[in-house]
């Protein structure tokens, strides 16, 4: 009886053991899934909780022969945000003014063009051709990113994405912002039918 016993809890144990062992490897792509998704998870749960509406892949001609790209546009109770979405691993040096920025991991050197220069561009060019004055440029740099030297002016982390949206719209004049809300509203859907425009005729170049 006892051998029995014995049998049994043996039997249990291991059935037990590779119920684990199959939920482990059933489990496991979506831990490795989720986690690096975390980033852009918790930078669309900030844009959805603090923005008034955001546009992914924005595309506006240069007004020359060219096409000028940020990753997303994000409409604030009082301006419009320009934002590209960075991802490196490492140490970052660089400054607003600086032309090269450097990335450095693992005695492993990257120097790559300084990221505001693009979405800054396509800040004003918003400005130009629609004379509204109220737009920002920034550059998000995932959770992999460490700034040793400080960070830029124009540059912002995942960690305080957040706080960095519900700051933006906690400073802004509430008085103010529903004397321009129409224009500030209009300006967007201008910009929206803008944006769908030039990516139909970047798609028409691009197809052979």
């Amino acid at each position: 009886m006892i051998n029995d016993l014995m049998l049994y809890v043996g039997e249990t144990w291991f059935i037990a053991l590779l119920a684990s062992m199959g939920a482990i490897v059933l489990l496991a792509p979506l831990f490795i899934y989720l986690r690096k998704t975390r980033d852009v998870r918790r930078m669309k749960r900030a844009i959805k909780k603090y923005s008034q509406a955001s546009e992914k892949k924005a595309v506006l001609s240069d007004g020359i022969d060219g096409y000028i790209f940020v990753d997303y546009l994000i409409l604030m109770r009082d301006r419009i945000l320009a934002m590209k979405v960075m991802k490196k691993q490492g140490y970052v040096f660089g400054g607003e003014n600086i032309n090269e920025w450097t990335c450095v991991e693992n005695n492993k050197t990257e120097k790559f063009k300084n990221p505001l220069e693009e979405v800054k561009f396509f800040a004003e060019q918003i400005k130009h051709d629609f004379g509204y004055d109220a737009v920002e440029a920034y550059v998000l740099f995932d959770g992999k990113s460490i700034f040793p030297k400080g960070v830029p002016l124009g540059v912002l982390q995942i960690e305080t994405f957040g706080e960095k949206l519900g700051m933006l719209n906690e400073t802004c004049d509430s008085e103010a912002v529903s004397e321009v809300n129409k224009q500030h509203q209009e300006v967007w859907l201008q910009l929206l039918n803008r944006v769908k425009e030039d990516k139909g005729q970047l798609q028409l170049v691009l197809t052979p």
